[in-house]
C-alpha cells in the first residue's frame, strides 16, 4: 500500500522514466512468473506448464537459493536452475539480496545486480539475465531508471493488462494468490486480453498443497494455466515476449 501511495505521488516523475514501446501483437500473449523462487515453483509450478507445452520466467535472488523459510519452505537450489533452465524456462533477475529497490543507493543497486548476474552465470555456465522483476514491486524513479537501462524488461505488481503503449520498465501483473483466486475475474481478464490483443503477466511465489499468502496451490495454478490454453492464448516467456515488443522474433514453443 505504501509503495503504490508513494509512486502516485510521485507519478510525474515516473513518467519522465518511462520506457514504451508501440505494441506489436495481432493476438494476445500471456506469462507465467514466479518471484524468489521456492522450490514448489520449481516442480509443480514448472511441471503444470510443461504439461501445456509452456514455459514461465523465474525470478531467482541467489541469496535466497538452498535456504530454508517459514514462509515458503525450501528455496530453489542450484540444480533447479540448471534443470529449469534445460527444459526451455527462463531465469530472471531479482537482485542477489532480495532488496527493496527504492532503499539502494545508484552503487548499491549495481552491487545487487551484478552480485546476483555473477551468481547466476555460475549456476548456467555464462547465462545472461535479461528480465529483471522489482522485489516487493518496489521501485524510485532513479533505481527504475537504472534497471530499465540494463534489462530488457522490468515487471512490477501493479495489476492490469500490457495493451497499447507497453511500459517495459514497469509491466503490469496479476497475481495468484490461493487467498484471492478469482476464476471468473481471470476468465474476464482472459477475454480482455483477447479482445484488445494485449500481454497478460500472471505471477505469484510458491505453489504447494499448503501455500503461503503469497503462492498458491497446485490444482488453482493449474485450472489458470488450463483456462489460458483453453482459450488458445499463446504462452511466452517474459524474454521472448519483451522480444515481440521490440520487434525480434520467437521461436515456436517447446514440446511439452
Amino acid at each position: 500500500m505504501f509503495t503504490r501511495l508513494r509512486r502516485r505521488l510521485l507519478t510525474p516523475i515516473y513518467r519522465l522514466t518511462e520506457n514504451t514501446v508501440a505494441s506489436p501483437l495481432r493476438e494476445a500473449v500471456v506469462s507465467f512468473t514466479f518471484d524468489d523462487f521456492p522450490a514448489s515453483a520449481a516442480t509443480h509450478g514448472a511441471r503444470i506448464l510443461e504439461a501445456q507445452g509452456a514455459r514461465g520466467t523465474f525470478y531467482v535472488a541467489g541469496s535466497l537459493v538452498g535456504t530454508t523459510s517459514s514462509l515458503y519452505g525450501d528455496y530453489c537450489r542450484r540444480p533447479d536452475l540448471a534443470a529449469l533452465h534445460a527444459r526451455g524456462h527462463e531465469i530472471g533477475c531479482h537482485t542477489y539480496g532480495h532488496d527493496r529497490v527504492s532503499t539502494l543507493s545508484p552503487r548499491g543497486l549495481i552491487d545487487a545486480l551484478d552480485r546476483n548476474a555473477a551468481f547466476v552465470r555460475g549456476c548456467l555456465d555464462g547465462y545472461a539475465m535479461q528480465s529483471f522483476a522489482y522485489p516487493f514491486g518496489d521501485m524510485s524513479p532513479f533505481r527504475k531508471l537504472q534497471a530499465q537501462t540494463r534489462f530488457q524488461s522490468c515487471r512490477g505488481n501493479t495489476p492490469g493488462l500490457n495493451a497499447g503503449k507497453i511500459e517495459l520498465g514497469d509491466l503490469r501483473a496479476e497475481r495468484i494468490y490461493e487467498t484471492s483466486a478469482d476464476h471468473e475475474s481471470i476468465a474476464a481478464l482472459l477475454r480482455s486480453a483477447a479482445a484488445m490483443r494485449g500481454w497478460l503477466i500472471f505471477y505469484t511465489h510458491d505453489v504447494s498443497e499448503h501455500p503461503s499468502a503469497f503462492g498458491c496451490t497446485p490444482q488453482t495454478f493449474e485450472r489458470v494455466v488450463k483456462s489460458v490454453a483453453a482459450a488458445g492464448l499463446r504462452v511466452l516467456t517474459i524474454r521472448d515476449a519483451a522480444t515481440l515488443m521490440t520487434g525480434g522474433g520467437v521461436s515456436a514453443r517447446p514440446a511439452a
